[in-house]
C-alpha cells in the first residue's frame, strides 16, 4: 500500500482515479474539514510519491469529487458542490492539474450529482449522473457534454416511467460514450446501458 499524499485528520476521502501513464495518475475526492464547508481534494502520483494539487476552494460551498479524466496538460474533475442549506448541484473544475478552476455547470430541478467523467476522442469532456425530482423522488439520468469550455445538458435515455441513473461513462475512441447505471421501478431494479453520440 502507497500512502495518500493528506490522509487528513478531518477524515477525507478520494473517489475517483485516472490513469495517464505508468508516472502519471490523478486522484480526486474531498478534503475534510473541521467544519463546513468540505473543499475538493486532488492528487497525483508521479511515479515515486503522490503530492496534493490546487485544486480550486469556495468559501460558501462544499466541493466533492467524485470523478476526474484528462491529461498532464488539461484535467477535469466533477462531483457536487452544495451549500449547507440547499441541495447538491452539479461541480466541474478544470484547467491545467496545478490550477484548476470551478466552472459553470447545468442542472435540472432538484438535486443534482455527477459520478462519472471521459474525456472523448474529439477532447471534449462527457459527465454523468443523476437528479432527484423533489416533488416525486424520481431520479432522472444526466449526461452533460463540454464543448469549447461550456458545458450543455444532453438528452440522457431514460427508459419507463420510474427512476434511472448514470454512475459510470467511457469514450469510444471513434467518437460516442457508453454509459451505465440503473433504471428502476419501485423496487425493480434493473441494469441501464446506453450509447450516446
Amino acid at each position: 500500500m502507497i500512502p495518500s499524499a493528506d490522509p487528513g485528520a478531518g477524515g477525507n476521502l478520494l473517489f475517483g482515479v485516472n490513469a495517464v501513464s505508468t508516472n502519471s495518475v490523478y486522484a480526486v475526492g474531498q478534503r475534510a474539514g473541521s467544519a463546513f464547508p468540505d473543499q475538493l481534494l486532488v492528487e497525483h502520483w508521479d511515479g515515486k510519491s503522490w503530492s496534493v494539487q490546487n485544486p480550486p476552494a469556495d468559501a460558501a460551498e462544499s466541493l466533492l469529487g467524485y470523478a476526474v479524466t484528462g491529461s498532464d496538460t488539461s484535467l477535469t474533475a466533477v462531483g457536487d458542490r452544495a451549500t449547507d442549506t440547499a441541495p447538491f448541484t452539479t461541480l466541474s473544475a478544470s484547467g491545467t492539474p496545478s490550477a484548476l478552476t470551478l466552472e459553470s455547470t447545468p442542472n435540472q430541478t432538484g438535486e443534482n450529482n455527477l459520478y462519472a467523467a471521459t474525456t472523448a476522442a474529439d477532447s471534449t469532456v462527457y459527465a454523468s449522473g443523476w437528479s432527484v425530482d423533489p416533488a416525486t423522488g424520481v431520479y432522472l439520468g444526466e449526461i452533460l457534454h463540454r464543448t469549447g469550455g461550456t458545458w450543455s445538458l444532453d438528452t440522457a435515455p431514460s427508459p419507463g416511467s420510474g427512476s434511472n441513473g448514470y454512475a459510470g461513462i467511457g469514450a469510444i475512441p471513434g467518437g460516442g460514450v457508453w454509459a451505465v447505471g440503473v433504471t428502476s421501478n419501485k423496487a425493480n431494479n434493473s441494469t441501464l446501458i446506453a450509447h450516446h453520440c
